[in-house]
């Protein structure tokens, strides 16, 4: 795979957020997968190596907070964004306790998650072009 381009993992079992996602990492030229539920998205976690991981909260199967935990122990240095739609403190609380690399309340700007694709790949090609 080309140095430069970034894959991309979208865990979320809301169509919309897939659609939103996938269709701003392919403005970019970047490549996604996607995966239903936290089961899945440990699965293709340790399949493949993903530069950025966009993450759901709430979840059928397994829920945010424990598929990040997973996925934590399996690659800790894979950057994760949370995305919460839940109005519980408790599990926004517990989510910023795993040191994700950035929390976002749905609905959020599509902009907060260009500039945090943005940031990857500027860090992905800082590191590569070394």
């Amino acid at each position: 795979m080309d140095s430069k381009t970034l894959l991309l993992l979208i865990i979320d079992d809301d169509e919309l957020i897939q659609a939103v996602l996938s269709r701003l990492i392919q403005k970019y030229g970047y490549k996604y997968e996607i995966a239903e539920n936290g089961l899945n998205g440990i699965e293709k976690v340790k399949q493949e190596t993903y530069d950025l991981v966009f993450l759901d909260t709430v979840m059928p199967k397994m829920d945010g907070v424990e598929t990040l935990k997973i996925i934590k122990q399996i690659k800790p240095e894979l950057p994760v964004v949370i995305m919460s739609s839940s109005a519980k403190q408790t599990l926004e609380e517990e989510a910023k306790k795993l040191n994700p690399y950035r929390f976002f309340l749905k609905p959020f700007e599509i902009k907060e998650l260009a500039e945090v694709i943005e940031e990857i790949a500027k860090a992905k090609s800082s590191t590569t072009s070394k």
